[in-house]
């Protein structure tokens, strides 16, 4: 019997898809609750974005500290090559074996969520701006209670709530042993919120995990203001 010294077309790529799966099984089933937890966020829709993003504008930019940063993040890693073994909070949580703790930490999660929180508002107005949408930051309702954001135009009646959330956090953790668990844990509460609230206009919680994955509703927000750029 003679064989082709030429392999079928597509035949390499095939190849190595069923050896990276194979790959990524193990890794998933071989690693702790948090380590599977960060495995599914990192492949989630997105989380890899920045990486092939073209710094055309500033809010598309990364300097070199911030990609360091990310690049351990996503690879488990100690986020700084200095800390101490533990955090010096209540929970004196070793800091090798849980680096993402400084995400969830007492210590410094006020600050630091509110700062990355209006953050990622900002840019989220100035995208509905750009699509010729008003917009209102945290609009006050009937009720007392107040939304991130409200997008307002024609055919366009949304209110945003923005949220980042740690797939590893002890709140996450058990719910992100599936793919955009934490999101949509987090989804589900926002989407009780809004029930409460009675208006008119469609509600989209915003959010995204820590490694970089969309949530539904986020994915669903970003093509109707896309399509409302495109229009």
């Amino acid at each position: 019997t003679r064989f082709s010294a030429v392999s079928p077309q597509g035949f390499q790529k095939a190849l190595m898809v069923n050896i990276l799966k194979t790959q990524a099984q193990n890794l998933l089933a071989a690693g702790s609750e948090h380590d599977r937890a960060r495995f599914l966020s990192v492949r989630g829709q997105y989380a890899a974005a920045w990486l092939s993003a073209v710094p055309s504008r500033a809010e598309l930019t990364l300097t070199s500290s911030a990609f360091r940063l990310a690049i351990r993040l996503q690879l488990g890693l100690p986020l700084f090559l200095n800390l101490p073994s533990h955090c010096c909070c209540i929970q004196q949580t070793d800091l090798h074996a849980h680096p993402t703790h400084l995400f969830s930490c007492s210590l410094l999660r006020r600050r630091s969520v509110l700062v990355r929180h209006n953050l990622l508002l900002n840019v989220l107005k100035a995208y509905a701006t750009k699509a010729n949408l008003t917009t209102e930051l945290e609009p006050k309702h009937a009720n007392g209670k107040q939304t991130d954001l409200a997008i307002l135009g024609p055919g366009c009646d949304i209110l945003v709530d923005v949220a980042v959330i740690s797939p590893t956090a002890p709140t996450y953790v058990r719910g992100a042993q599936k793919p955009l668990g934490a999101a949509n844990t987090r989804e589900k509460a926002k989407c009780s919120t809004y029930e409460e609230l009675v208006l008119p206009s469609s509600s989209h919680p915003w959010v995204l995990e820590s490694y970089g994955a969309w949530g539904k509703c986020a994915v669903n927000l970003l093509k109707r203001l896309s399509q409302q750029v495109a229009d």
